[in-house]
């Protein structure tokens, strides 16, 4: 069902991938826009300083390709 937000109807939902002979992975929250716009989104808990590692970069990027 599409929602209504500031003018814009979108679709939220999430996602994941399960395989027997490659790794699993799963996006968080994606929300598709009627305009064609989608967002990506990666939801972590962190009570100290998180940062973004160049392994953790590459995760992000293969999850990208998979959607």
């Amino acid at each position: 069902m599409w929602v209504v937000n500031s003018g814009i109807s979108t679709v939220q939902s999430a996602w994941n991938k399960n395989s027997d002979t490659e790794q699993g992975t799963q996006i968080d929250l994606i929300i598709e826009r009627r305009d064609n716009v989608v967002n990506m989104c990666e939801i972590i808990f962190f009570s100290n300083k998180f940062t973004v590692t160049k392994s953790y970069h590459e995760t992000l990027m293969q999850r990208i390709e998979l959607l």
